[in-house]
């Protein structure tokens, strides 16, 4: 029996011991290079500047007493600029920034764009999926 624990202990070890050594030996490489670089920052494009020509302060009709706001932005995004307002019980709605009205939720094509528009690398976007984040 104890020839047999030995055995299973010295196996465990090593399930154990190999993925531990292999994400240390990976920490170390992450630490020695700069951490924009690990971060992917030289992938990011840079975002313009807000356009508020078409932008009027209409925010859209939000009745309060369903759903309490607890903060409203104004972004840019490729599309032109948005309104993403934050619910109090942690929802969040985009919504035109020119007219108001509610934004649909984002689809595969308008995913694309977004994620073309903020990648600043040289590879091309394979296929957009959907999941639950």
């Amino acid at each position: 029996m104890r020839r047999l624990l030995t055995k299973w202990h010295i196996w465990l070890g090593w399930l154990v011991g190999v993925p531990l050594l292999i994400w240390t030996l990976t920490g170390l490489v992450m630490v020695a290079q700069p951490i924009a670089t690990v971060r992917g920052e030289h992938l990011r494009a840079e975002a313009g500047p807000l356009d508020l020509g078409g932008v009027r302060p209409v925010l859209p009709r939000i009745d309060s007493r369903v759903r309490a706001v607890a903060n409203v932005q104004l972004v840019q995004r490729a599309e032109g600029p948005v309104w993403i307002i934050h619910f109090a019980d942690g929802g969040r709605r985009l919504a035109d920034a020119a007219t108001g009205r509610y934004l649909h939720f984002i689809d595969s094509a308008q995913a694309a764009i977004l994620a073309e528009a903020a990648y600043a690398g040289d590879a091309r976007l394979a296929r957009v999926e959907r999941f639950a984040a």
